[in-house]
C-alpha cells in the first residue's frame, strides 16, 4: 500500500517523538514478563514472581546456585592481567625488558 507524502511525515513525526523519549534521561522501563516474550529465559519465574509483588528470595535460593568465580587463563580472551586498548603490554611482561 502506499502512503502519501503527509502520512509518511507524520510517521516521522512519531518516530521522532518516540526516539526523545526513550533517549531521555530520566526514562523509566517498566519490565513485563510473559510467556510469549520470556519463554525461553532461565529467570523467568523469580521475574514473575517480583513482578506479582510477590518474594523471589525462595524460587532463587532453591533453584539458583551462585556463579563460581573465573578461572582466567594468560593467553586467552580476558585472560590478561593488563587493561585493554593500551597498544602494548606493560613492561616487563613475559620476561621484556622495561625500557
Amino acid at each position: 500500500m502506499r502512503h502519501g507524502p503527509a502520512e509518511v511525515s507524520q510517521a516521522g513525526r512519531r518516530l521522532g517523538t518516540d526516539v526523545a523519549e526513550m533517549a531521555r534521561d530520566d526514562v523509566v522501563v517498566v519490565p513485563s514478563p510473559s510467556d510469549l516474550t520470556c519463554g525461553a529465559c532461565p529467570f523467568r519465574e523469580p521475574c514473575q514472581a517480583m513482578r506479582l509483588g510477590q518474594d523471589a528470595g525462595p524460587i532463587v535460593s532453591s533453584r539458583y546456585r551462585e556463579r563460581p568465580p573465573d578461572i582466567l587463563e594468560e593467553g586467552r580472551l580476558g585472560g590478561g592481567a593488563w587493561g585493554t586498548g593500551r597498544g602494548a603490554a606493560p613492561p616487563g611482561f613475559r620476561g621484556g625488558e622495561a625500557r
